[in-house]
């Protein structure tokens, strides 16, 4: 289970003021991720966003709600749009394991959104938009095929023996563990986990 704060954001200007903070354009209808940035590249928070016109719902870790509402506000200047907190909410982990979304513990760690697994990197980053806080670093790291120094992985596999493997292999770390065996592990790029008997992708 994963404890979510939740903002609605309304008014006439809230799709073109949210897309200038996020790494994908807030759609006109309908849910997807997104990452908030700082201008380095370090990701913030990941977040889920639900348009129904001029009114967005943004869903983010409650861990991670106090950094989220200081950098989304802080460049609404003469921009018609508002927010308020509303109710908080309580996701299963397959909401969030589907697409691999770091948790907030992996994102603790300093990580990159180049850093980030795959498949999550493309379901909430869209490639040459307009700018965003962070927008240089991702499009760079990106084209140039850098990997990050720590990398997120999702997984199965028997958490305390990847973490006594990491011990012997390599700096690294498993930061959470999910139910069905699901494992997230942040490590250092020059990690191989296809080495670690106790650990396997998830394809």
């Amino acid at each position: 289970m994963l404890d979510i704060a939740r903002w609605r954001w309304s008014g006439p200007d809230v799709h073109e003021y949210l897309s200038g903070q996020i790494s994908a354009p807030v759609p006109l209808s309908g849910g997807r991720f997104a990452l908030l940035l700082d201008p380095r590249g370090t990701i913030v928070s990941w977040l889920w966003l639900d348009a129904f016109g001029d009114d967005v719902i943004i869903s983010a870790p409650v861990a991670l709600a106090e950094s989220v509402e200081q950098r989304l506000r802080r460049f609404r200047i003469r921009v018609a749009a508002s927010d308020e907190r509303v109710v908080d909410e309580r996701w299963e982990d397959d909401q969030i394991l589907r697409v691999s979304a770091p948790t907030a513990e992996v994102l603790a760690e300093g990580l990159l959104a180049s850093g980030l697994e795959r498949r999550f990197f493309d379901a909430s980053v869209v490639l040459n938009r307009g700018c965003y806080p962070g927008q240089e670093m991702v499009e760079r790291a990106d084209s140039r095929g850098v990997v990050a120094p720590l990398v997120h992985r999702h997984g199965r596999g028997n958490a305390d023996g990847i973490q006594d493997w990491l011990h012997g292999n390599g700096d690294g770390k498993v930061l959470n563990v999910f139910a069905v065996g699901d494992v997230y592990v942040v490590a250092r790029r020059s990690v191989d986990l296809s080495g670690c008997p106790a650990w396997s992708p998830i394809p």
